[in-house]
């Protein structure tokens, strides 16, 4: 009768979407349901989309049918963040610990897809899953940096990567070059970060060389702007000393 939908006796209202449930199953694993037990025997619940996407409660409840055996077939990397806030939501917590189980599994996100999940993260503020993906964006680095999406990165994002210890580049140098492509792609519109963009470099791990080289000015307008900043300037100090 449940896999069926035969006689449902809640309606789930989600965005402009109405799904048909079994209230007995939707209490079963979820605490958020109980408290719509003594409610008439067809009860209309409307549900914030902000919260519980449709898509998530297809996979919810395609999960709590299968009596929750297998629920790892539901979950995608395209929807795992939004299957998760919605368990959190609705106070799921089997199910919230079966998400949690799979963005922790290291072959599923690592690289490109811990970058795309930690993106996604920063999106939700989910600050946690955030700092999980991290250390797992390693080689990607210079790869993400030679592509659009890291021009579109906000400044928070970016810092948390530049200063990440587990990025693989093969000196300083890239980060620095990396930091000034971001800046220079709207360099009027990103002015105001630079100095909170410097200082992710660690200017201490260039080679003597290298800042020298920084500080002779090369004819890129902007490039010279930041170079010549006294704030830059004093990093770049500190690094030769």
């Amino acid at each position: 009768m449940f896999n069926s939908f035969r006689n449902p006796d809640i309606i789930i209202g989600i965005g402009d979407h109405e799904f048909y449930c079994h209230r007995l199953v939707l209490q079963s694993y979820s605490e958020y349901f109980d408290e719509f037990n003594n409610l008439d025997s067809f009860t209309h619940i409307d549900i914030s989309e902000m919260n519980v996407t449709k898509t998530a409660f297809i996979a919810i409840y395609s999960w709590m049918l299968s009596l929750g055996q297998g629920g790892f077939q539901h979950l995608k990397r395209e929807n795992i963040l939004e299957v998760l806030i919605a368990c959190q939501c609705l106070k799921i917590k089997d199910y919230e610990n079966q998400c949690l189980a799979f963005i922790d599994d290291k072959t599923v996100f690592s690289e490109d897809n811990a970058y795309f999940l930690f993106v996604q993260a920063s999106r939700l503020k989910e600050k946690s899953i955030m700092e999980l993906m991290i250390p797992r964006i390693q080689a990607f680095f210079l790869t993400l940096v030679s592509s659009k999406n890291f021009l579109e990165l906000g400044p928070d994002d970016l810092c948390v990567i530049l200063q990440s210890n587990y990025i693989v580049v093969h000196g300083e140098q890239e980060i620095f070059m990396s930091a000034i492509r971001w800046l220079m792609h709207d360099w009027k519109g990103r002015y105001e970060y630079m100095h909170t963009v410097m200082k992710c470099v660690r200017f201490g791990l260039m080679t003597p060389s290298q800042l020298i080289e920084i500080r002779k000015n090369p004819e890129i307008p902007e490039f010279k702007e930041i170079t010549q900043d006294k704030e830059v300037q004093k990093l770049i100090e500190d690094g030769l000393a």
